[in-house]
C-alpha cells in the first residue's frame, strides 16, 4: 500500500510561507489517481471544513485523518501545519503501515527544521507531461480506472522504486539514467493511452520526486544534471504535448531537506506538485 500526507495550500519562501486554502481540488485528483490512500491530517490549532467530495473519499476508506495535537503557545500560520503534516508522516513511518510519502505545492520540499536534515538526494521532475484527470472527473471515475487498469499505474510506481538503484549500481551512471528517462516516457504514454481509452480528460501537469539515498551518494557518487526535452524522447506522443509547451524529465542529484525519520530503505519521500507560468495548461478529450 502507498500513501501520501497531503496538506493544504501555501506558497511562498521557506521563510515567509502563506496559507491559500484547503486542500486543492485538482490535486487531490493526482493523489487519488497514483496512490492508495491519502492521509489529510487534522489538528487542534487550525483547519477547514471537509468538503463533500472530501467526505466521500472518507466513506470510500480513500482517505483518513490522522489527529495531530499541540499544546502551549503554537503559532497560527504555515509552519504550524508543517508541523502537522510531518507529525503524521512520521506515524506512518513508526507504525509501518505502507509507504507513505508527503505532498506539497511547491518546487522545493519544506520541513520543519528541527524533523529534517540537508542531504543529497537524487531528484526527478517532470514538466508538463503527468498525466492526471481534468477537475471536473467525479471520484468515482478515477477509482474505477484504478480498478481496472491499475497495472500501467503500479508500473510507473515501480520504475521510481527501482530507478535510482539501477542509477547508482551501474558501471555508466549517465547511460543507466537515459534508460530510466526512456522508461518513465513510456509508462507516462501508457497511463495517457489508458485515461484515453477510459474516455477520461487529462490535464498534463508537473511533479518533482524526492529519492532518499545515502550510502552511494555518500561515498562521492556524482550525478550530473540535464534535462531531456520532449521533443527529443516521444513525448509528443502525449496527447495535446505537440505544439502546446515544452514537456521533459529530468533526473538530477541536489541537496534537499530529507525527514529524520526516514530509514536507509525507505526511498521515495516527497512529491512536488508545482506550476510553472510558461507551461501552458492543456485539456484534451
Amino acid at each position: 500500500m502507498r500513501g501520501i500526507v497531503a496538506g493544504v495550500e501555501y506558497g511562498g519562501s521557506v521563510n515567509n510561507l502563506r496559507i491559500y486554502g484547503g486542500l486543492n481540488p485538482e490535486k487531490l485528483r493526482q493523489y487519488i489517481l497514483y496512490w492508495d490512500k491519502i492521509d489529510y491530517p487534522e489538528n487542534n490549532i487550525i483547519g477547514w471544513e471537509l468538503t463533500p467530495d472530501e467526505e466521500f473519499l472518507i466513506k470510500c476508506g480513500v482517505m483518513e485523518r490522522t489527529m495531530c495535537s499541540f499544546f502551549g503557545k503554537v503559532s497560527l500560520g504555515a509552519d504550524t501545519l508543517l508541523d502537522v503534516q510531518m507529525a503524521a508522516f512520521k506515524k506512518h513511518c513508526e507504525e509501518k503501515d505502507g509507504i507513505w510519502s508527503i505532498a506539497q505545492p511547491t518546487k522545493e520540499i519544506i520541513l520543519p527544521e528541527r524533523e529534517s536534515i540537508l542531504k543529497e538526494n537524487i531528484q526527478v521532475e517532470l514538466y508538463n507531461c503527468l498525466p492526471v484527470p481534468d477537475i471536473d472527473t467525479p471520484f468515482e471515475t478515477i477509482l474505477n480506472f484504478k480498478e481496472r487498469r491499475n497495472s500501467e499505474l503500479e508500473a510507473f510506481r515501480n520504475l521510481l522504486d527501482d530507478m535510482y538503484k539501477d542509477i547508482l549500481s551501474h558501471p555508466d551512471a549517465e547511460f543507466a539514467k537515459r534508460k530510466s528517462i526512456e522508461n518513465i516516457e513510456n509508462a507516462l504514454i501508457n497511463i495517457d493511452r489508458t485515461l484515453k481509452e477510459s474516455k477520461i480528460k487529462r490535464v498534463f501537469k508537473n511533479m518533482k520526486a524526492e529519492l532518499n539515498v545515502n550510502t552511494l551518494i555518500d561515498a562521492g557518487f556524482k550525478l550530473v544534471a540535464g534535462t531531456v526535452l520532449g521533443q527529443n524522447m516521444g513525448l509528443g506522443k502525449l496527447s495535446g504535448i505537440v505544439g502546446v509547451g515544452i514537456s521533459a524529465i529530468n533526473i538530477t542529484q541536489a541537496l534537499s531537506q530529507t525527514p529524520r525519520c526516514l530509514s536507509p530503505e525507505e526511498t521515495d519521500y516527497a512529491y512536488l506538485f508545482y506550476a510553472k507560468k510558461e507551461i501552458q495548461r492543456v485539456v484534451v478529450p
